[in-house]
């Protein structure tokens, strides 16, 4: 009779653990769908426009180099150029070993999966590969033991960042508001190939309505490397604007934006420059006055 209860016992438990993964998965799946149908109003209120696993090659400059990875994109015009926004996951698996309680060891493997939103500014003239990027452990080392890595003549950028890929092969210069915007922290870690100018921050977009703000920091790289001037800004080591321009009628404005850059209409905006995954090359004029001369330019 003991038994009885215990096998009974034992099976209600796999059945309410049963139960709740069930529940779990299906809201899930409601809340996945509540979300797209929100990115989905997003896109057509503002005239962008939505493309489930769209066909674009950023997934060798993102973590994990999931090929199939980015399984929807937004893109449309925002402050004068192109820009996209996407979803993107990589799982990562690990081996696991643990005691099986009578001296032996069991093996398995636990797999996790990482998600992204992955922010690209699209800009006009194509760059062989080229990006900033935080030290690593190891780097910092080596430059504070031996003096090794590129120096760019700003002291406090080359101990925290490090310049990769072939920035003498680029049509975009680094200029000093670049770098100190890096050590202000008041832009991302970024690459750029071809027109695509590409960061991501961990976590997936929840709230469509924060993608400007999400956005606001890589147009900020987009115009200090184009040579678009922030209004007032400062000489080394100075730092950014503390807000800028709204970019749909009745948002906030987005912190580190320059105040030259117009706010956006609705579906029916002007000219943007740049592509996307959604559509070709759209130009536009840049009226914005350029870098004046000073700035660093690999030799």
């Amino acid at each position: 009779m003991e038994a009885v209860v215990i096998v009974g016992g034992m099976l209600a438990c796999m059945a309410a653990v049963v139960a709740l993964v069930v529940v779990a998965a299906v809201l899930g799946r409601r809340r996945e769908r509540d979300r797209r149908d929100a990115l989905h109003r997003w896109a057509a209120t503002h005239g962008w426009t939505l493309v489930p696993n769209p066909a674009v090659d950023w997934s060798a400059r993102l973590p994990g180099r999931n090929r199939r990875g980015v399984t929807l994109a937004l893109t449309g015009a925002l402050w004068g150029r192109r820009a996209s926004v996407a979803d993107y996951s990589y799982t990562e698996t690990t081996s696991t070993t643990t005691s099986d309680g009578q001296g032996g060891t069991t093996h398995g493997t636990q797999s996790t999966t990482h998600h992204y939103t992955v922010l690209v500014v699209h800009l006009d003239r194509p760059s062989p590969y080229l990006g900033i990027q935080p030290r690593g452990t190891l780097s910092r080392w080596g430059r504070a033991l031996f003096g090794t890595g590129t120096a760019l003549g700003h002291e406090q950028f080359d101990k925290q960042f490090q310049v990769v890929g072939e920035p003498g092969a680029s049509p975009y210069p680094l200029s000093p508001h670049l770098l100190a915007a890096h050590v202000a922290g008041a832009v991302p870690a970024w690459t750029l190939q071809g027109t695509d100018l590409l960061a991501a921050v961990p976590g997936r977009l929840r709230d469509p309505d924060t993608i400007p703000q999400q956005i606001g920091p890589l147009y900020r790289v987009a115009d200090l490397l184009t040579g678009r001037v922030p209004a007032g800004a400062p000489p080394l080591p100075g730092a950014v604007p503390a807000a800028g321009p709204a970019p749909f009628p009745g948002a906030a404005p987005v912190p580190g934006l320059p105040s030259s850059a117009g706010p956006l209409p609705g579906p029916a905006a002007g000219p943007a420059t740049g592509s996307g995954p959604a559509g070709g090359s759209v130009p536009g004029p840049d009226p914005v006055p350029r870098i004046p001369p000073g700035e660093w330019r690999p030799s």
